[in-house]
């Protein structure tokens, strides 16, 4: 095979996975009108192809949505003018598959197709090159991003530091799940007992007041277990006040962040799985890949990677609502497309209709009492 001809898919991974694993010297994309007039769309194409295959020369061609006829005529143009066709079926549309099948008859052109559920490219006509060929762990977490035209930019979280801090991660998060209504008042009091730079507190009040209300407070249990834990250390009581060291940066962080528990919690859940090649937390998404000053922005909790399926994870220590569901769809949609996993875990108990609106978007909900489950089960 020199020419790849390939029907152009709305899923990223589909226009580019074929020229990754069989290296055309050319790949021609038969695309909709809204693509073949976009340049910054087929620029996004051109750059992933040229970053991982530079010799591969990449085309463009525009092609009807519904008219048969000039969309097999198209094909006929494409395989007369390029040496040694093969045509991609794996996208496209019904009309464009239509018209592959008419033209491979009558031009003797090979077609092979990829299952996202087997993983796997199969033969469909003389394309034995492509019979059972299974796709490894060839793309990485930036290249899922990078094909659909966004780059990851640097995150609040440093992995290196969470990985050289595993052993800390359940200790602590058992300490949220003891504490979880009043913790977002814990971190708060966390808060204002460090607020300089220092690890080490001295003489800080356990009930920090606003007039005659209590803004946020820390029981002392809790500290004691934080203590037992070795997430602080040199812990002291006298006259209602608390003095202690935190362990180092890392875990002050941790107890000053209020969504930090769980985060780290399914980090680690993610890694001890054994089922992902790759997983990254705090994964800043800039959607247009450029240095504009608006530029688009989002935060995804924590992305992950079995085989070719890209995993996207958000955590909420709230209630799930539309919004969260909704933010979470478009960011699968966006940079995995069909084929992506979308999960949000909770710490709050699930309703019906949220679970409802979830499985409507096909969005995966882990909430606290899959949770406690898993906790419970190790």
């Amino acid at each position: 095979m020199k020419t790849l001809i390939e029907l152009w898919d709305e899923r990223p991974i589909e226009n580019v996975l074929a020229v990754d694993v069989f290296k055309p010297s050319t790949v021609v994309y038969l695309c909709p009108t809204e693509i073949a007039q976009n340049k910054k769309a087929q620029n996004v194409v051109r750059d992933f192809i040229a970053s991982r295959n530079k010799e591969t020369k990449v085309e463009f061609f525009e092609s009807s949505k519904y008219d048969t006829k000039k969309v097999i005529s198209l094909l006929r143009k494409i395989t007369a003018e390029h040496e040694d066709c093969v045509i991609d079926i794996t996208g496209g549309t019904d009309n464009m598959l239509f018209a592959s099948g008419i033209v491979c008859h009558e031009k003797d052109v090979a077609a092979f197709t990829y299952s996202h559920d087997k993983n796997m490219f199969y033969n469909i006509i003389d394309a034995p090159f492509a019979d059972n060929i299974e796709c490894k762990d060839i793309y990485r977490i930036e290249d899922f991003i990078k094909m659909a035209g966004g780059k990851i930019r640097q995150g609040r979280v440093n992995d290196a530091s969470l990985d050289s801090h595993l052993d800390y991660v359940e200790p602590l998060f058992c300490v949220f799940l003891e504490y979880k209504t009043k913790w977002s008042k814990i971190v708060s009091w966390f808060q204002h007992a460090s607020q300089d730079n220092s690890l080490e507190v001295k003489n800080a009040p356990l009930k920090y007041m606003n007039g005659k209300k209590v803004s946020c407070e820390c029981p002392e249990d809790c500290l004691r277990k934080l203590e037992k834990s070795a997430i602080i250390k040199n812990l002291k009581f006298k006259d209602e006040k608390a003095s202690f060291t935190f362990t180092d940066k890392q875990l002050r962080f941790w107890l000053r962040d209020v969504g930090s528990a769980l985060e780290i919690f399914t980090y680690k859940k993610a890694k001890d799985s054994g089922i992902f090649s790759e997983y990254k937390s705090s994964v800043v998404v800039d959607w247009e890949n450029d240095d504009e000053r608006d530029k688009i922005c989002n935060e995804i909790d924590l992305m992950a990677v079995s085989g070719l399926t890209p995993y996207f994870i958000s955590c909420k220590a709230c209630k799930v609502n539309t919004y969260a569901l909704n933010e979470l769809e478009i960011l699968r949609d966006r940079f995995g497309g069909k084929g992506a996993v979308a999960m949000l875990v909770t710490t709050e108990k699930c309703s019906g209709a949220a679970k409802k609106r979830a499985q409507a978007l096909n969005i995966v909900v882990a909430d606290i009492d899959d949770i406690k489950k898993e906790v419970k089960n190790g």
